[in-house]
């Protein structure tokens, strides 16, 4: 699409498995939904970030709840892309110049 041209979104696409296959709040990749492009994005429900748990040493990014697993179902190999490291009491004292009495 052009710069201005909105993208479709995923519900105005037939998805073969019914209705409730579809991801609300997405769009297809162009003006108009493609089968061929866009039903494995828009139909086939994929994992998002928000329902993997994070190791103990990270939280989630901020986009969780938009970004998806690399799979059906996410994994530990997902973390890098669901999961930022925490910051460290440490870094947090040198950044705001403060300490625990």
């Amino acid at each position: 699409p052009r710069c201005c041209e909105k993208l479709a979104p995923c519900d105005t696409m037939q998805c073969p498995s019914g209705p409730d296959a579809q991801e609300e709040g997405w769009n297809c990749f162009g003006t108009t939904c493609d089968a061929k492009v866009d039903q494995k994005h828009c139909c086939d429900r994929w994992a998002a970030c928000s329902e993997y748990t994070c190791p103990a040493h990270q939280i989630q990014r901020p986009n969780a709840t938009k970004t998806l697993c690399a799979s059906r179902m996410c994994s530990t190999r997902d973390a890098d892309l669901c999961c930022e490291d925490r910051e460290v009491c440490a870094a947090f004292e040198e950044k705001f110049g403060c300490k625990d009495p």
